[in-house]
């Protein structure tokens, strides 16, 4: 059995995650891996990705995922992987099989950004957020998205429900 890989990429907040953890129960035998649950070694700094966007995407060291995906490879049908630069890193997008992008737009991922990460934050606090998002976040987002999103196989409709996304994934893989 060879698994085929299936990276769900996009910014963040972007609903990768959640599209994942669905996936793994539609689809049997499958299996996930998470780009957040993994300590990178040598992470570039996040600004990086406005100068030298190929030299930041490929400073991550993914050794741990991809062995952990190597381990999966013949243990599962798919592996989905939560993983938000898609091909554009030359170490793990040798090993991906497809990338489905999802495309959510700007406003839509701050505010999921802001109820996931600063439900317990001061007003001060979600304001500072703001302004670091409009001055340096948002620009790197955009940047990563033009350049991920343009060597994705598939984009999907990040407005779109679950359930929508789902069966489109399921008509895109079957």
């Amino acid at each position: 059995m060879d698994a085929k890989v299936i990276a769900i990429s996009g910014v963040t907040a972007g609903g990768k995650t959640t599209l994942v953890n669905q996936l793994v129960k539609e689809f049997p035998n499958a299996y996930a891996l998470y780009f957040d649950n993994y300590e990178i070694e040598n992470a570039p700094d996040v600004k990086g990705i406005l100068n030298r966007p190929s030299d930041y995407f490929n400073a991550y060291q993914l050794d741990s995922m991809i062995n952990d995906l190597k381990k999966a490879k013949n243990k599962s049908d798919y592996i989905f992987l939560d993983h938000p630069i898609g091909y554009e890193n030359k170490q793990i997008g040798m090993h991906i099989d497809k990338v489905i992008y999802i495309k959510t737009p700007l406003d839509i991922t701050f505010a999921r950004y802001l109820l996931r990460d600063f439900s317990d934050s001061s007003a001060s606090e979600i304001l500072e957020w703001a302004k670091i998002y409009l001055g340096e976040a948002r620009p790197m987002f955009i940047t990563h998205e033009e350049i991920v999103s343009k060597h994705a196989d598939y984009i999907i409709d990040g407005t779109l429900g679950l359930e929508e996304k789902i069966a489109k994934i399921k008509q895109l893989l079957t």
